[in-house]
């Protein structure tokens, strides 16, 4: 695999676990949302989602053809 498919792979393999760990307490709890500490996640994920969009454009402007 090529070092530069490499440094954005990475990212965003980081963006999805971090989504995916941030998720599970307002997945668990959905009453979070209601609270500032639950909005404070949502914004955490919701810019992790940019991450990877930005990580996968990248992702296709690396690929041959």
């Amino acid at each position: 695999m090529s070092s530069n498919i490499l440094r954005v792979l990475t990212p965003l393999r980081q963006a999805l676990e971090r989504i995916d760990r941030k998720a599970r307490p307002l997945l668990a709890t959905p009453e979070l949302l209601d609270i500032e500490e639950g909005e404070d996640l949502l914004d955490v994920i919701c810019m992790q989602f940019m991450a990877v969009g930005e990580a996968i454009k990248r992702l296709d402007k690396l690929k041959p053809g």
